[in-house]
């Protein structure tokens, strides 16, 4: 109609504009929320139904968070992780602190840091990225130098064709592969052969939950808190008259000087306390909910990260307590660690590494004596425990002569000494 038709050229690039604009549309409609997930992934990101996206970084921003991995690394970098020398036939281990990976592991790792925040980086690493890696340096002969702890995106595991496993590693800017006998790797629940999920990601509904409650409440404060108390006066009352009072109450009553002074008010006024709404109600409850759950994902007892206001049924003592995190939420990441390192540090066999949780599980020490006294043999009946028994479970050397079962006939008799064959 307007001879638009006619002109081919004009028509030639009004199919051009087409053919463009169905390629954009394919682009778009080919990102898939797949795709989505896995840029999240590549980035330590997981989406959660409260709208927080949660990173390392923000996760570490939620208190109980923060006080989960500050527990479990403190936990870890307080423990010695001696070596030790097998023993031969009937002979015990022995503590092998000439062996150079006993400086290593217990002193200093790697020229940038102590042994303490080596152990606090790799287990941080694993609870919110899902694996603890860390290089190990050698130099040329294949000797041991040290080991260097890599963070979560300097990573990258893959299998090869002979079914082992490589790692391409961005250190410093510079790019290289290595063998799976040249990296530590640290798992935790849930790997695949290549990595694990990490706690951020399984708990981010948990965390991200957290997050949403803590911005909400500092969003109140910040738009304005709500007043402990309404001042009211039949009648209307001026803004000036308002000013005064809302003064005169600030000056008699507010601070701990003047928490229980008497309130005086003149004819006709009204005093009346402000209680916390439903709505602030159910977040104080959400918040107390939330560090329980996050709590439990890292398997913390809450009552370490100072949530104290229920009972605990991880013992009634604090050695207790302790006993029982030692044993069900820090062992299983020790072991881990440890048969990880026996494998690739000590290929030979003849030693070996073993965290000593002995500090952190020391019981009730007058119930270990009496256990150990009757173990030993004494009035009350024989002994089935010789002294080098004891000392070899409290991580002490033998002694000579330790190795007699000491047999007491009665009360008061001379005990009689009969070797153990």
């Amino acid at each position: 109609m307007f001879g638009f038709g006619k002109n081919k050229r004009l028509e030639a690039e009004l199919q051009a504009v087409r053919s463009e604009l169905a390629e954009i549309r394919a682009d778009a409609s080919g990102v898939r929320l797949s795709d989505l997930d896995a840029m999240r992934d590549l980035f330590g990101a997981s989406a959660s139904a409260s709208g927080v996206l949660v990173t390392r970084e923000s996760a570490m921003r939620q208190s109980a968070v923060y006080a989960c991995v500050r527990i479990l690394g403190g936990a870890l970098a307080s423990l010695p992780l001696p070596v030790y020398q097998k023993g031969v036939g009937d002979k015990p281990r022995v503590k092998a602190s000439w062996h150079f990976a006993d400086e290593l592991l217990n002193a200093q790792p790697n020229a940038m840091m102590t042994a303490a925040v080596f152990w606090e980086f790799s287990l941080a690493a694993m609870l919110l990225g899902g694996d603890g890696v860390a290089v190990i340096d050698r130099d040329r002969s294949g000797k041991i130098l040290g080991f260097l702890p890599l963070a979560t995106g300097e990573w990258d595991a893959f299998r090869r064709q002979n079914g082992r496993i490589g790692y391409q590693v961005t250190l410093n800017g510079a790019n290289f592969t290595l063998d799976q006998d040249d990296v530590l790797h640290f798992p935790t629940i849930g790997f695949n052969g290549l990595r694990s999920p990490s706690a951020i990601k399984i708990g981010a509904q948990a965390i991200g939950l957290g997050l949403a409650a803590e911005e909400f409440g500092a969003s109140v404060f910040k738009n304005g808190g709500r007043p402990d108390v309404v001042i009211s006066y039949e009648g209307k009352v001026s803004e000036e008259q308002a000013d005064l009072l809302r003064k005169y109450w600030m000056e008699k009553h507010a601070g701990l000087a003047n928490a229980h002074m008497p309130a005086v008010i003149g004819a006709g006024g009204k005093v009346t306390p402000l209680s916390i709404s439903n709505e602030d109600a159910q977040l104080l409850d959400t918040r107390r909910f939330q560090i329980e759950d996050i709590a439990r994902i890292f398997g913390v007892p809450a009552h370490m990260i100072g949530h104290t206001e229920k009972t605990t049924s991880w013992g009634s003592g604090i050695e207790q307590q302790g006993i029982a995190f030692v044993l069900y939420t820090l062992r299983p990441h020790i072991t881990r660690i440890e048969q990880e390192i026996n494998r690739k540090v000590f290929r030979l066999g003849n030693y070996f590494c073993e965290f000593n949780p002995e500090g952190l599980m020391r019981g009730d020490s007058k119930a270990e004596a009496d256990y150990f006294k009757a173990a030993l043999g004494g009035s009350s009946g024989p002994g089935w425990m010789t002294q080098n028994e004891v000392r070899r479970l409290k991580n002490m050397p033998p002694i000579d002569g330790g190795d007699t079962l000491t047999k007491w006939e009665k009360a008061g008799a001379k005990p009689a000494d009969k070797t153990v064959q």
